[in-house]
């Protein structure tokens, strides 16, 4: 009877060392069990932002005379002549005196570096402030001539044409008048290649109205480039 009693108390034993052993490893699979997710940011966020910037240099940005394609000589002339400023993603305070001497038809670009270690896709061109991302039209007057009368009618006569080019795809572009900003610019598939890859952004001015019955001052908004990793 007491080795029949012996035999049970064993096997009791073996029972409860195998329930804690269970235990035990239910524990430690627990423990060791790895949940989460991975998040890639794309080329918007401010992580990959920082890469793609305007280029500040004595040559960008710059503007001059449409119809002078080989040497691109600065416009000088007018009081408040501005190719404006570059700032990361920003182009801001192009400001185009418009009189009878000065020519009708104004280009300005800037260059655009990608310092990143991934090709850079251009996902939007907007135009912001400025009464809500439009031209705006001002009398000036400037070298002893008069302000123009109706500067309104400059401006309904006034477009803006944005457009990027870059080493990597076909170009986008957009347009700004005195009644719109830019709200649906059409993309193509610009790129800029990755570590050092380079483009143009231009903005040309082009006035094709009557000459105007005095000085006036063509200030642009601001114009924002977007760029991710991902091609839009």
């Amino acid at each position: 009877m007491e080795k029949n009693n012996s035999k049970i108390i064993a096997v009791v034993a073996l029972l409860v060392a195998v329930v804690a052993l269970s235990v035990g490893f239910a524990a430690f699979t627990t423990t060791l069990s790895i949940e989460g997710n991975a998040t890639v940011k794309t080329g918007t966020d401010t992580v990959f932002a920082p890469h793609v910037n305007f280029v500040s240099s004595a040559s960008s940005p710059r503007c001059y005379a449409t119809s002078d394609t080989t040497n691109h000589a600065s416009v000088t002339g007018g009081t408040g002549y501005s190719a404006g400023d570059v700032n990361d993603n920003q182009w801001t305070g192009i400001n185009v005196p418009l009189d009878e001497d000065n020519d009708y038809d104004v280009t300005c670009d800037a260059a655009i570096e990608n310092t990143s270690s991934y090709a850079a896709y251009l996902t939007n061109i907007r135009s912001t402030g400025n009464a809500d991302g439009k031209i705006s039209c001002t009398s000036i007057a400037q070298s002893g001539a008069s302000a123009a009368a109706n500067p309104s009618a400059v401006c309904a006569n006034t477009t803006v044409t944005v457009s990027i080019s870059g080493n990597g795809g076909t170009g986008g572009s957009g347009t700004i008048t005195s009644l719109a900003a830019i709200t649906s610019p059409t993309l193509g598939s610009t790129s800029l290649n990755a570590t050092n890859g380079s483009g143009t952004a231009t903005v040309r001015i082009q006035y094709t109205g009557a000459a105007p019955d005095g000085d006036v001052r063509i200030t642009l908004p601001t114009i924002n480039f977007d760029f991710s990793t991902v091609a839009p």
